[in-house]
Parts: structure tokens; C-alpha cells; sequence
């Protein structure tokens, strides 16, 4: 605002002390590289026109009105690789380790981040002092980094250095999320109300905000939140079928039943309702589920709901296991390091005697910086057991990566029937798991 637009091609910064030049730029510079980034990350909307590559965007246009300096900079040089080459993710070329401004630094670890390497982008943020023009974007990045990584505590401590700057809604609603997952319930309560205090209109926040007061038996405020976001988007496939899964739960059976009828007729309009649409169906019309997510796909694009839907529709329920693992790869092309997608895969692989490329996927999660969610060690556990068969010696990490899962409070109540596991069954150390299993489960009154 201060800079008063460009003129003659160039900034006026006539009424800029220099370091106020300095960090206005750093600043711009960022805006230019996030937006370039999401652009090139996000699906096209439908009925968009794609960009013409070799027309120069308005993140170039502003590159062009920017010190002379920006343009020995690695993000300008990645924005201008991303707008010409209409790739996502582009690879940052540059040695990190040689840049020597904290811009640069910075956002590349946001580029890190978004390509799913939050240990690479942490690692860059620990060795890099937060430039003052770049505060928020480095609290915000290091904060979702830690939260990726399952490091929560210090994750709420990030979030809490970028709200000591500004209110911002999404700080809120992450540090409510690192507060639930460290079991402080009211405190990530209080965040998620200050989220929608701040942003009455957001969805995420009331979710969030729903499923604490679900956690903390508040069912009136439970549905309250709920029935705010449906009020938002009365028409939304997934709202409604979050509502009628939650009326159904709490006996308001009638009530449930009209949402639930109201989401399966209302038409999509996004990726995320064509999944809700198709997995509601999936049990008494796979093909149709089927069908629902290849136009998720052709409308909006091969997300992760869209390929793990995918996935799950051709593995469990049309028995296309060679169509699953297709999907799976797609996913782990453009993300390698998705231990959904790796452990899925893992099963898969295990369960059409593949060992070698199972215990590979295995392998490349093990080595992984980034601690193992409880749903992977599960799938992993399923896998080696698969394995087993083969090689008796596997009985063991199946049965370590099954406990493991259970102490995350993943798995539980499908270890009585899941087939992968039958190997184990007759273990003594499998029933001492299930029984871990009872006793976790049990009120704390208990």
C-alpha cells in the first residue's frame, strides 16, 4: 500500500526508507511465489481456460516491477520455471545450503512443504533466523511442518508465534488441531471459537470445533456447529452427510435419513461431495461408486480423496487389485513420500504375492524421518503378515507393527476379522494385543 503502484515499470519507492524497501519486496516476492505455487498445485476449475505458457502472468508482471536484486534470487528463478513450464511442484534446483538471504530460505521450505517433505522444510527453518518482512510465512510453515511430522507440542508453540504477530483464523485452527491431538481438549476448544469468532463463515473451524464438543459428550453443541456449516452450504454432499452420520448416532433416525437423502440427490459441485456421494452408494452399487469417482476425477482432477477412493473401490469392493495399485501409483508419483499410499500399496502388493515390491514399499516407510501414523503401522503390519506365509521370520515386525498401531488407538476393531491377519490368529502375542486392545478401550473410570 505504501509503495503506491508501479511507476515507469518500477516501484515508487520515493517514500521508502531502504530497508523498508527491503522488506515491502521480500514480502511481494512472496505473495508472487505462494500464488505461483498454489496455481500451479491447485486442480483447474471446471470450465476454465488453461493459461497460455508463454504469456507472462501477473506474478511475473510484478517480478518485472521489483528491484533489479530479485532476479539472482531461487524464487524468482522457480517462478519463472513454474510459469513457463506449467509444472507442479517444480524441483528447486538451488544448493539451499549456499543462499545466503532468508527469503530464498524460507520459501523454499514452503515449496518443501507442499511437495510432502516436512522434514526437508523443517530442516531449512531450523538453520534460517525468520526474516522480520517474512515472520507469519515462517511460523506458519515451520508450525505445519512439526504438525506433519507428529511433533505437536512444538507445532503449538509455532502457532503461537505467528498469533503473537497476527489473529489469523488458520493459526487457530492448527494450533486447536496440535492442542487435540496433545489430549487438550479445552484448549483447542477455545482455539477452534476463536476461529469462528474471527471467520463466522468457516467451515474447517466449525468441523474442528464439532468434533471437540463431540469428544467432550456437548452433543447439543455438537450438532449446533454442524448445523451452522450446513447453513453455509445447505447443499453440500459432504455437510449433510457429516450431519445425517451424526443425527443417525445420536437416535434421531428421521432426521437423518432426510439429510441423507437430501446429500445423495443434491448434485456435486466439488471433488470431495462426488466422494461422499460414492462411498454412501459403494456397498449396494460398486460400479455406480465407480462412476461417481472417475467424474470427481475428469471434473476436478486426480486429488488424494479422489485416488484413495479409487483405491479402496477397486481393491475391496470390485476385487481389481491391478486397478487399485494404478492408483496408488499415481498418488505416490506426485507424492512419494504418502504413507497412506505406500502402505496401501504395501497390502496390496503382499496380498497378490509380490513380496519384493511389498517389503520395498515397507522399507521406504521404515527409513522415513517422519513417524509412522497409526493407520501405516496397521498396514504395514497386515503386510509383513501377508508376507509371513513365505517367511516365518516376518511373524515378528507384523506383530511389533500391530502393537504399535494399537498404542496409537488405530486397528482395534478390526483385528477379530480382518483376513490379512489370519497368520497370526493363533499367536499368543496377537491374543496379548487384543487384549491390550480391551484394555485401552475401557472408560477411565475403569
Amino acid at each position: 500500500q505504501t509503495l503506491r503502484g508501479p511507476v515507469n515499470g518500477k516501484l515508487d519507492d520515493s517514500l521508502l526508507t531502504q530497508e523498508e524497501l527491503q522488506s515491502a519486496t521480500e514480502r511481494l516476492l512472496a505473495v508472487a511465489f505462494i500464488e505461483t505455487l498454489a496455481k500451479a498445485a491447485g486442480p483447474q476449475t471446471l470450465g476454465e481456460a488453461a493459461a497460455e505458457p508463454s504469456s507472462e502472468s501477473p506474478y511475473q508482471q510484478l517480478l518485472g516491477c521489483l528491484p533489479t536484486w530479485v532476479e539472482s534470487t531461487a524464487i524468482a528463478q522457480a517462478i519463472s520455471r513454474t510459469e513457463t513450464s506449467g509444472s507442479r511442484f517444480p524441483p528447486v534446483s538451488a544448493d539451499v545450503g549456499a543462499m545466503s538471504r532468508p527469503v530464498d530460505r524460507v520459501l523454499i521450505a514452503v515449496q518443501y512443504l507442499l511437495d510432502n517433505r516436512p522434514d526437508l522444510s523443517l530442516s531449512i527453518l531450523n538453520s534460517t533466523q525468520p526474516p522480520d518482512s517474512l515472520r507469519i510465512i515462517y511460523w506458519m510453515t515451520r508450525g505445519r511442518a512439526q504438525l506433519d511430522l507428529q511433533q505437536f507440542s512444538e507445532a503449538a508453540a509455532s502457532f503461537s508465534m505467528v498469533l503473537r504477530d497476527a489473529q489469523l483464523e488458520a493459526a487457530y485452527i492448527h494450533r486447536g488441531i496440535a492442542y487435540l491431538q496433545l489430549g487438550a481438549s479445552q484448549e483447542a476448544l477455545q482455539d477452534f471459537t476463536s476461529a469462528v469468532n474471527l471467520a463466522p463463515e468457516s467451515i474447517p473451524a466449525l468441523l474442528n470445533r464439532h468434533i471437540v464438543h463431540y469428544q467432550l459428550g456437548k452433543m447439543d453443541a455438537a450438532l449446533n456447529d454442524l448445523n451452522q456449516a450446513v447453513a453455509l452450504q445447505p447443499e453440500s454432499n459432504r455437510l449433510l452427510m457429516n450431519r445425517s452420520n451424526f443425527l443417525r448416532m445420536i437416535g434421531r433416525v428421521e432426521a437423518a435419513q432426510a439429510d441423507y437423502e437430501l446429500a445423495m440427490k443434491s448434485p456435486p459441485t466439488s471433488a470431495d461431495d462426488w466422494v461422499v456421494v460414492a462411498l454412501a452408494r459403494l456397498p449396494q452399487a460398486p460400479q455406480q461408486a465407480l462412476q461417481d469417482l472417475i467424474t470427481a476425477s475428469n471434473q476436478f482432477g486426480e486429488n488424494a480423496t479422489v485416488l484413495f477412493s479409487l483405491a479402496h473401490v477397486y481393491s475391496e469392493h470390485l476385487r481389481q487389485p491391478e486397478d487399485a495399485i494404478a492408483a496408488l501409483n499415481r498418488m505416490i508419483e506426485r507424492f512419494p513420500n504418502s504413507q497412506k499410499a505406500l502402505s496401501d500399496r504395501s497390502v496390496l502388493h503382499a496380498r497378490a504375492g509380490h513380496l519384493d515390491m511389498a517389503l520395498r514399499d515397507i522399507h521406504t516407510l521404515e527409513s522415513q524421518p517422519i513417524r509412522l501414523s497409526g493407520e501405516a503401522s496397521y498396514k504395514i503390519g497386515c503386510a509383513y503378515a501377508l508376507c509371513s506365509g513365505n517367511d516365518p521370520m516376518l511373524r515378528q515386525p507384523a506383530l511389533q507393527m500391530l502393537a504399535q498401531a494399537i498404542r496409537l488407538r488405530y486397528g482395534g476393531n478390526l483385528l477379530a476379522d480382518d483376513p490379512d491377519l489370519a497368520r497370526l490368529r493363533d499367536t499368543d502375542e496377537f491374543r496379548a494385543i487384543q487384549q491390550t486392545d480391551r484394555l485401552l478401550s475401557l472408560p477411565v473410570s475403569q
